[in-house]
């Protein structure tokens, strides 16, 4: 609380103490205090979006010297960039490729000389080649070696593995008891995936030592859910040093509540999340810090770095 604010609260709090009942003063008392935050609250949220942009805009800057950019391969850049939530935020398309990748398709087909600046950027940025680009609609696309985790209906959640993907079911592996899974009882599964984390209800079909089998089934719709996931946290900024812990509490339709590591993050920060067991980094989601609370120790995460818009107009 600042010192405005204290001063307005006191001079409330001896008004009634003196027994000044004046309903206009201590009216226009209180209006000033709404005020008051209304104006403090704007200059709050105006100085972090211009914190965001600098920041942003710091590491476009940084990172067009360092891979030495043409104008006519940033004119094509800012081109993609229209294709994200947030296109100030186009040093995105340079530090992850999934986004690169997504952004590249949402362009639709290119012209000749558009396709040969594309080939250029991708072989300075390491962007080359195609990226795996699974729908993950239903368990029967997962692949083999995925980390994933498993949820009983005690609530207690295990690592796990793809383990193998038959036209019929799929075989997982789990990390840990694995005398826990029954025939015929129900789990729940989440895959990552860049554009967030997708959720399947398995029903067991055979269970022996560490390895279960269950009939294919199809993506759930988002919803609200309160989940235990330990997961890693990379900040999108190359200063990072290693990666952050974190635990995703609840789930949303369109991103997550996850502890702050050491209120590390900020509100606009981007990050990657990757399963805690994914060593080999195979799979991760993209999202946004939206909101951040101190006290607690949270913070609210958007996934995707996507616009929903599905194509942008290049010829336009």
């Amino acid at each position: 609380m600042n010192n405005y604010t204290r001063t307005a609260l006191d001079a409330i709090a001896e008004a009634l103490n003196a027994g000044k009942y004046d309903v206009i003063t201590v009216t226009v008392v209180i209006v000033s205090i709404v005020l008051l935050f209304i104006v403090i609250s704007t200059i709050v949220r105006v100085r972090n979006k211009q914190r965001i942009r600098k920041s942003a805009e710091a590491g476009y800057q940084r990172l067009i010297r360092k891979y030495n950019f043409t104008i006519l391969e940033l004119d094509l850049i800012s081109l993609m960039a229209e294709t994200l939530r947030k296109p100030e935020k186009k040093y995105l398309l340079l530090v992850n490729k999934g986004t690169f990748h997504q952004a590249v398709r949402k362009l639709g087909e290119l012209s000749k000389e558009e396709t040969s600046l594309l080939s250029l950027i991708e072989e300075k940025t390491g962007f080359s080649g195609e990226l795996d680009q699974k729908n993950y609609f239903s368990t029967s696309s997962l692949s083999r070696g995925l980390p994933v985790y498993l949820e009983l209906e005690s609530k207690d959640v295990y690592q796990a593995e793809i383990y193998s993907v038959s036209e019929a079911d799929i075989m997982i592996k789990i990390f840990g008891n694995s005398s826990i899974l029954d025939v015929d009882e129900k789990l729940s599964l989440y895959a990552f995936a860049p554009g967030g984390l997708k959720t399947y209800t398995l029903k067991i079909v055979k269970s022996k030592l560490e390895l279960f089998s269950a009939r294919h089934a199809e993506e759930e719709e988002p919803a609200r859910r309160k989940i235990s996931l330990e997961v890693n946290i990379r900040s999108e900024h190359e200063d990072q040093e290693g990666d952050w812990k974190s635990v995703i509490l609840l789930l949303t339709n369109d991103g997550a509540v996850i502890q702050n590591p050491s209120n590390s993050l900020k509100q606009g920060d981007d990050i990657r999340i990757f399963p805690i067991h994914d060593t080999k980094k195979i799979i991760h989601i993209n999202a946004e810090v939206e909101k951040v609370s101190s006290v607690k120790k949270l913070c609210f995460v958007k996934f995707t770095h996507e616009s929903n818009s599905q194509t942008v107009d290049h010829n336009a």
